[in-house]
């Protein structure tokens, strides 16, 4: 599927809404490689909800759910980020708070509807050992747009250049979902037929 004037429309208007420009500028601010990496997650979430047949009405959505889900990492420090090597214990335990650090952020916002929240909190949900999603104040909210936004990311992360990383071509890092993936099977089917994004300066 390719990137269609539908899919940037609905990724532009969420920027739009005040509430989500406001924490994408804090993000920008903090650290420029996440914000990016949030906008193209935005886009793939909206791009593999399409895939998978959800409800149109629900693509507004996924696209915030997708461009906020790293909200958490304005708490981790740049050269954490975009460390060139691998974190030591500690800075990697800060890493791994994002989540929850990015759902305390969020959660006194009543402009926030809950399912972006969840993703917040959910967007690894398939590493849960890592980072544990069984937040009380979200129990009973599906976890359904929080998978897609949680297979968006990975695959961004494996097909974006980082700082500390080359970018992966699609077949390799599909290759690589296969072997490592425990969410639904059906929606890496659909992330198989995912194109390359325009690039983004």
């Amino acid at each position: 599927m390719s990137l269609n004037n539908d899919v940037s429309e609905v990724v532009r208007h969420a920027t739009h809404t005040p509430w989500v420009a406001e924490n994408l500028w804090l993000l920008y601010r903090h650290d420029v490689d996440t914000y990016r990496h949030s906008c193209r997650v935005g886009i793939r979430s909206v791009e593999l909800g399409i895939l998978d047949g959800v409800e149109k009405q629900t693509y507004a959505l996924l696209a915030v759910c997708g461009l906020l889900h790293d909200i958490g990492k304005t708490s981790v420090p740049s050269k954490y980020l975009n460390k060139n090597g691998p974190l030591t214990p500690d800075e990697q335990e800060v890493m791994d708070r994002h989540p929850l650090r990015g759902f305390m952020l969020l959660k006194s916002d009543h402009r926030v509807p809950p399912e972006v929240l969840r993703s917040v909190v959910s967007h690894h949900t398939w590493q849960r050992r890592r980072y544990p999603d069984n937040v009380p104040a979200l129990a009973g909210i599906s976890r359904e747009i929080a998978q897609i936004v949680a297979l968006a990311d990975s695959y961004d992360a494996l097909t974006s250049e980082r700082a500390y990383k080359k970018a992966l071509p699609h077949e390799k890092a599909i290759d690589i979902l296969r072997a490592q993936y425990t969410g639904e099977p059906r929606l890496l089917e659909r992330a198989e037929r995912l194109e390359p994004l325009v690039k983004m300066h």
